[in-house]
């Protein structure tokens, strides 16, 4: 009976317009949203898109996953909602209308991607470059492992990007080391 209904439902926001009116206003929020640099790299949740829109978040859901159907978002690296505090994979625009985004964007991949060979051939394993809630771009290898400064050195040397070594003391596993992100 559930499925029928929904079918019902489906068939009937399809031909009054409704879905093409909400899709339109969803693209153009997580657009409008990551227009902003610092937002590129953490997207928007489905939490985030249903509060600006005021859409259910079943129908956002619809029109989100029929927007990444048809090639004009993609999810993001994991993060916290600011609305549920939960983890989500948020979404951002494949196509963005502000071409200097994703042209930053393209490049700092390409500088992180540089950085990670840089640190491969010194040895180095499972590196990986995350976003903290605020936007900064953060550096991790292996489990909080340190990279020697000589290392640091090297990839200040030939890439593009500078990195910052951080670190805390963890009562269970000792030093944790991980590194700030920023263009030289």
């Amino acid at each position: 009976m559930i499925a029928t209904t929904s079918k019902v439902a489906y068939k009937e926001i399809n031909e009054e317009g409704t879905m093409k009116t909400q899709r339109d206003k969803i693209l153009y929020v997580v657009k409008s949203h990551c227009d902003r640099v610092e937002n590129i790299f953490n997207g928007i949740s489905l939490r985030e898109i249903s509060s600006l829109t005021g859409f259910d978040i079943n129908a956002v859901s619809g029109r989100v996953n029929g927007l990444k159907k048809d090639g004009f978002l993609k999810t993001v690296e994991k993060r916290k909602c600011s609305i549920t505090k939960r983890l989500v994979s948020p979404v951002i625009p494949i196509n963005s209308d502000d071409e200097n985004a994703e042209l930053v964007k393209d490049s700092i991949y390409h500088m992180e991607d540089k950085i990670k060979l840089l640190l491969m051939i010194k040895g180095y394993k499972k590196i990986k470059f995350t976003s903290t809630l605020d936007g900064t771009r953060v550096l991790r290898v292996e489990y909080y492992k340190q990279i020697d400064v000589k290392d640091v050195h090297y990839c200040h040397l030939h890439g593009d990007l500078f990195l910052s070594e951080v670190s805390a003391w963890d009562d269970d596993c000792g030093e944790k080391y991980w590194y700030l992100v920023s263009e030289q």
